[in-house]
């Protein structure tokens, strides 16, 4: 279930979180952040409008995703950028997925029309990214041009 993040899921969300800062390299941090900061953050999201969503799956936090400007020059002011996290050991499931979708479909009901995407993972999924990693760059160029635009341009 695709629902809006609150205080109340933050303990879980530093948690699931801190495994990717600490295991990862898409968080491009290099602590994990406490919840005070984590709630500081969320409210920042907020606070411009923006989504900041949960899955909860088998009764836990399956995983988080939210929409942040992407840059602070006017030219930007309709581009959002995405950052999605699955809990660990939850990869498979369609929870990533499950968030993105709802993240792009909250983004394009507001006034953005783009949403950026930068994909990090720790390891390249065999059946996706052989034989080469040009194959794997032009499908994952493709996936991330396909979701991009989030509504009319008008």
């Amino acid at each position: 279930m695709i629902r809006d993040a609150t205080e109340a899921d933050l303990t879980a969300i530093a948690e699931l979180y801190a495994h990717h800062v600490l295991y990862g390299r898409a968080s491009f941090e290099e602590a994990p952040p406490d919840v005070a900061e984590l709630a500081a953050r969320r409210l920042a999201v907020l606070s411009l409008g923006l989504p900041y969503l949960v899955a909860e799956s088998d009764g836990r936090l399956g995983g988080f995703a939210y929409a942040g400007a992407f840059r602070p020059r006017a030219a930007y002011r309709f581009t959002v950028e995405d950052s999605v996290y699955v809990a660990d050991g939850m990869a498979g499931r369609g929870i990533g997925t499950a968030l993105l979708t709802e993240l792009i479909a909250r983004c394009g009901a507001g006034p953005w029309r783009q949403m950026v995407a930068s994909s990090v993972t720790a390891r390249p999924r065999p059946s996706r990214c052989t034989p080469s990693w040009a194959s794997c760059m032009r499908d994952a160029s493709r996936a991330s041009v396909s979701s991009s635009a989030l509504g009319p341009t008008s």
